[in-house]
């Protein structure tokens, strides 16, 4: 029999359990020891044990398969004055009982379908009655563990606006509106208030319902302002290519969905195979599920919390972003932003941290949601997510970000960790976010992960524009697989990107391949705006539709050991050059293709290079234009001293298709490390996915 001063584990279970029993034993054969009802109710209980000074880890034993919040599950360290003497929350965990994996759902699952017919089409329905009332409102529908799709106007491609409120050639003059040009929108349009604009460019993408439409002029307004210039020009960075979802005169293909808020009416084409009783249809109802919380400046955080093999879905994805703007007349009005800045910075998690210690995700999936996997937010620090899946995600992976270097320590993130991870089929509606973001933090671990098919990069760190002191160094990002990224559709992307000075910082180890860039800037390694003290090396970089590195401007960065090869430019440009040494390259092979160069804008006062094969395609290799003239190996030596010992030779590849070098390569005698790729991506349950 077990002791009861020994019990450690809280059993819950809506199906079976009760808010008055103990939940210190999974069956109610026992008065009052049965299972509780809530998660709500079996943290009061860990909280109570805390005070009572019952300090051994707990599990929260999750016994049904599945639990759906219409609220987050909240841990917080409490701060009103009854709890002036409580301890911090801690060491807890959350695991199935009884079952392999339980699903945490942020969603409502959708039932009752019926035969109907919608916009002149043969589907199903179903009415929801709260959203009839108002009371409820979504604008994400997940169909079959996936995003269902909403209509789409064009089908295929991108219209083209007449004109636009501010068209310029800069990057940050806002529109209010555009004119759509001549046919693209019926005349007799329905319900174009509940539809929405999205278009890509730059670095960012733009998402807007139409707030007002007027069919005579074709001035449509956007539901607030843009966030970067937007122009009617073609095939610049610039352009606003875009595309119209959610208009109910487009409902015709299976796999889509429309939501008539007035009636609470939504409707669905099912696929070859769906019908009323085989769908399994979730609408979102929080865009969180998991909130975690400590008392940073009170130095009270939350500590020690697990999850394992837990499946988070359904979650909401959307995002309201709200700015000011000075009018002429100097009154300051504020508006929405219709857009996310780089990276879709601004995203909640389905699981949020803040002021916490020893954070665990361990062996979770996350698919099916609406921001990104996990958000370690201000003061995350000793944390880790280690073996989890991520894919079919309106956002991103993991974000880990802290306070800035001038703010207070409590709000500094640090010492966590992001291993072992697949993060797959991202962006899906926040086009601009990476597999992992890490802003304002310090000595992270990002490793044998695989990123994989995002329209943007793949992880990205820094968060400094030039050479000011941040407080971004000592982060490792090894052996990660990143490869199917951009997919043209966003510019300025890279594999792995770094922004700012971060010294101590390596990138070691990654395969990197498959990048494509809508405009421009479908880059390996991409340095960006002040990226100093940063070494890469050991990497492969492959089949990017740019650079295999690019260095916009920055200063002592090594790159040293690298295998570069194919690139619709240059292997290796700078975009700006500085009077001071940006680059020391060295040891590294060069396999550019045919016509293509080594370099593209640089010179000997801003970049260093020696020791380094090279091998072309065919024929003899371009080092570098110069003035106007293609330069040979041997003539950039002598003219801009340049690769004094580096060679043109065969590396001897003995397997080509992995980098694997013969031990009698020249390579090999001029100092280069072989780079094993065996161990590149997950190393557990997750390899071979």
């Amino acid at each position: 029999m077990a002791s009861y001063a020994s019990v450690n584990t809280i059993y819950v279970s809506y199906a079976t359990g009760s808010d008055s029993s103990l939940g210190i034993h999974f069956k109610n054969d026992r008065v009052m020891n049965g299972p509780v009802k809530t998660i709500a109710r079996a943290l009061a209980i860990v909280a109570d044990m805390r005070r009572a000074e019952y300090r051994q880890p707990v599990t929260i034993a999750l016994m049904d398969e599945e639990y759906d919040f219409s609220s987050p599950i909240t841990i917080r360290y409490p701060r009103d004055d009854h709890y002036h003497n409580a301890p911090e929350v801690s060491d807890i965990t959350f695991a199935p009982f009884l079952r392999d994996r339980v699903l945490f759902s942020g969603g409502r699952r959708i039932e009752g379908w019926q035969a109907d017919t919608f916009n002149g089409i043969p589907c199903l329905s179903a009415h929801l009655p709260d959203v009839e009332a108002g009371n409820w409102s979504f604008s994400d529908l997940y169909v079959g563990g996936k995003s269902a799709k909403k209509t789409r106007r064009p089908e295929n491609g991108f219209f083209y606006p007449e004109a636009v409120e501010v068209d310029k050639p800069t990057y940050f003059d806002p529109s209010r509106w555009f004119i759509v040009a001549k046919g693209d929108l019926p005349e007799n349009v329905r319900n174009i208030e509940d539809a929405t604009v999205n278009f890509c460019h730059f670095w960012v993408d733009e998402h807007s319902r139409i707030a007002s439409y007027d069919p005579a002029t074709r001035k449509a307004y956007f539901d607030g302002r843009t966030r970067m210039t937007i122009t009617a020009a073609r095939n610049c960075a610039g352009t606003m290519a875009y595309y119209i979802e959610n208009l109910p005169d487009d409902f015709k293909n299976p796999g889509e969905w429309y939501l008539d808020r007035p009636t609470g009416m939504l409707y669905y084409l099912p696929k070859d195979g769906e019908t009323a009783e085989n769908l399994v249809v979730y609408a979102p109802v929080v865009d969180r599920i998991v909130t975690i919380e400590g008392d940073g400046e009170g130095g009270h955080p939350v500590r020690c919390i697990r999850f394992r093999d837990i499946n988070f879905a359904y979650t909401k994805a959307e995002l309201h972003i709200e700015s000011e703007r000075t009018l002429p007349n100097g009154t300051v009005v504020k508006e929405n932003v219709v857009a996310d800045g780089q990276c879709s910075p601004n995203l909640v998690g389905v699981i949020n941290t803040r002021h916490a210690v020893g954070i665990a995700i361990e062996n979770c999936d996350f698919y099916a949601y609406g921001s990104h996997a996990v958000l370690f937010d201000q003061g995350t620090s000793d944390s880790r997510v280690i073996g989890c899946h991520a894919c079919n995600a309106a956002g991103g992976g993991v974000s880990i970000k802290g306070g800035a270097v001038s703010d207070p320590a409590y709000t500094h993130t640090h010492h966590n960790t992001v291993s072992d991870c697949l993060f797959e089929e991202m962006g899906l509606r926040f086009f601009s976010a990476s597999g992992v973001l890490i802003t304002h933090a310090y000595s992270n671990v990002i490793s044998h992960n695989t990123i994989r098919n995002l329209y943007y990069s793949g992880i990205c760190l820094g968060w400094r524009w030039g050479y000011s002191e941040t407080i971004s160094r000592d982060n490792l990002i090894l052996k990660n697989h990143i490869y199917d990224l951009g997919k043209g559709v966003l510019s300025d992307m890279g594999g792995v990107y770094t922004l700012g000075a971060q010294p101590g910082t390596r990138v070691e180890g990654n395969l990197i391949h498959d990048v494509k860039s809508r405009n421009y800037g479908g880059w390996g390694l991409y340095s960006d705006e002040g990226s100093a003290y940063i070494t890469f090396f050991g990497n492969i970089c492959y089949n990017c539709s740019q650079n295999c590195y690019h260095q916009h401007y920055g200063t002592m960065n090594t790159v040293r050991n690298n295998i570069f090869a194919a690139a619709g430019g240059a292997l290796v440009a700078i975009t700006r050059r500085e009077a001071h040494e940006e680059l020391l390259f060295s040891e590294n092979i060069f396999m550019p293709d045919e016509s293509k160069a080594v370099y593209q804008n640089v010179t000997a006062c801003d970049f260093a290079s020696d020791h380094n094969i090279i091998w072309p395609v065919k024929d003899k290799p371009v080092m570098l234009n110069w003035d106007g003239r293609d330069l040979s190996l041997e003539e950039a030596q002598t003219y801009l001293d340049l690769d004094r010992n580096s060679r043109v030779v065969d590396p001897h590849f003995k397997d080509r298709a992995r980098f694997v070098l013969h031990a009698d390569s020249p390579a090999l005698a001029m100092g280069f490390r072989p780079i094993d790729l065996s161990d590149v991506g997950p190393r557990g349950h997750l390899k071979d996915l």
